[in-house]
């Protein structure tokens, strides 16, 4: 059973882990699993000091019979799924629009390499 997937880009005010995992009392796990993770200044502002904090982009995921160390290493294929579950309807049409003109560009390269009309 997959649970739900949500992508967004999220701050902390220290390094975050690359998978967090925290098991519910239902049987399933909160997982959240972050990519491109970085560093960033903040400027002083309004009297406040200059500071750091950490930016990542971040998957959180629901899903029941996996364990810790199976969610640590499936994380990159568990954000790949998430990624494609957050995409909007716009986003895969176009998506799949762009394919198609692709198939017919490599159809037209053929033609074209075969000499053309026989």
């Amino acid at each position: 059973m997959k649970g739900d997937n949500m992508i967004q880009t999220v701050t902390y005010s220290a390094e975050p882990a690359e998978v967090d995992y925290h098991p519910r009392a239902d049987g399933g796990a909160d997982i959240r699993i972050r990519r491109d993770i970085a560093k960033v200044e903040t400027p002083a502002i309004d009297g406040q000091p200059a500071g750091e904090q950490w930016t990542a982009r971040e998957a959180y995921i629901v899903r029941y019979n996996l364990l810790e160390q199976e969610a640590v290493e499936q994380a990159d294929q568990l954000f790949a799924e998430a990624e494609e579950d957050s995409k909007t309807d716009r986003q895969r049409i176009a998506e799949l629009k762009q394919l198609q003109l692709n198939g017919l560009d490599a159809i037209a390269s053929l033609y074209e390499a075969m000499g053309g009309e026989q």
